[in-house]
């Protein structure tokens, strides 16, 4: 795909990349998959600016789910439930 490299700011080549990568979490490794764009001119590699992923909450989740926490949507739904707001549940 073609596009602007922030780091070269030249209009080339833009290659996707997806590998896994470690994230540490409270002190624990979690593996999770990352995506980024890399320029072919200067190879610099950098975020997708039109992409929602998020390896760190991705990480965090599976904290969580280790950890046998509520998710973020859990909480909400739970308050929810009972009409609590954010102050009457802490």
């Amino acid at each position: 795909m073609r596009g602007i490299c922030p780091f070269c700011e030249k209009e080339c080549n833009i290659e996707s990349i997806e590998t896994v990568e470690e994230i540490k979490v409270r002190g624990e490794a979690f593996e999770v998959e990352t995506h980024y764009l890399k320029c072919r001119v200067c190879e610099n590699t950098f975020d997708d600016p039109t992409s929602d992923h998020d390896p760190l909450e991705l990480a965090y989740r599976e904290y969580r789910k280790r950890h046998g926490m509520m998710q973020p949507e859990d909480i909400k739904a739970f308050r929810k439930k009972y009409g609590l707001s954010q102050g009457e549940l802490s």
